[in-house]
């Protein structure tokens, strides 16, 4: 059954399949208008009136007639324009406050996937010690048989900016999730599940959906008068870059998230080696 959160995602596909017709009929409109105003100026011209006048037209009429057509064109393209900016602040993008409104989001858009192409979840994260435990739970409680799961993971210490747990944690989360994608229950169930190690400081980490959902945050900074600085991961507000949102700003953050997944996905599968 379609949710009503499925209809966005299909007029988003409609929206971009027709755009070359939707441009072609703003040019129309465009055009239309100009040709009606420089029609209008051509009426008011003395030779001009005293022709129609001539040949029976009535003035009062020929600028109804033209003047209607004017006000009806612009009326109709400023009714095309605030009907799609009240799409992109219904269906744009949107700043989610803390980690576990983040994860609430993401479970509601996960439990609507109906495609093998849609239920699929990329997870990059820093050591996973909140993410993991509460996915496991999900699959646990029988959630998402058939999915696809990736999860990744900072294993370096090498970076005097970054906590050095993060890097035991982040050893020690990945070997529980390839534990935990061996049981026999996780293959009966069509469950696919990948762990990654990455060696760069996590600076942008968050979720991808296979349905083009991505839950983006990054890391902030602790300023202390008697440390140096260092990284941490809290608080953490998160974007939620919605895929029918085409906006700019929307591409260029979901080309900068995809290409952090895109490193952190760089190297083999641990326990595919």
């Amino acid at each position: 059954m379609n949710t009503r959160r499925d209809r966005p995602r299909k007029w988003a596909t409609w929206a971009a399949r027709w755009q070359p017709l939707k441009t072609a009929w703003q040019d129309l409109q465009v055009r239309f208008a100009v040709f009606f105003v420089l029609l209008y100026l051509a009426t008011q011209l003395p030779l001009v009136k005293e022709w129609l006048a001539s040949v029976g037209v009535n003035q009062s009429w020929l600028n109804v007639g033209v003047i209607l057509p004017i006000i009806l064109t612009l009326v109709l393209w400023q009714t095309v324009e605030i009907t799609r900016r009240l799409d992109d602040v219904e269906h744009g993008s949107k700043v989610i406050p803390s980690d576990d409104d983040a994860l609430t989001a993401l479970k509601a858009v996960m439990e609507e996937a109906r495609t093998t192409k849609e239920m699929r979840l990329d997870v990059v994260g820093i050591s996973l010690t909140s993410t993991w435990p509460l996915v496991r739970r999900w699959l646990d409680n029988g959630k998402f048989d058939g999915w696809d799961f990736r999860f990744a993971a900072t294993t370096s210490s090498v970076n005097p900016s970054c906590p050095q747990r993060w890097a035991s944690e982040g050893r020690e989360t990945l070997t529980r999730i390839v534990k935990y994608s061996e049981a026999q229950r996780i293959t009966e169930r069509r469950i696919q599940i990948a762990a990654y190690e990455y060696q760069h400081v996590p600076a942008i980490h968050g979720f991808r959906t296979g349905s083009g959902d991505i839950f983006m945050t990054t890391l902030t900074w602790s300023i202390s008068a008697t440390k140096p600085p260092q990284l941490r991961s809290y608080p953490a507000a998160y974007e939620h870059i919605h895929p029918s949102d085409d906006s700019a700003y929307a591409r260029e953050r979901r080309r900068v998230f995809e290409a952090w997944c895109d490193a952190a996905f760089a190297s083999e599968p641990l326990g595919a080696r």
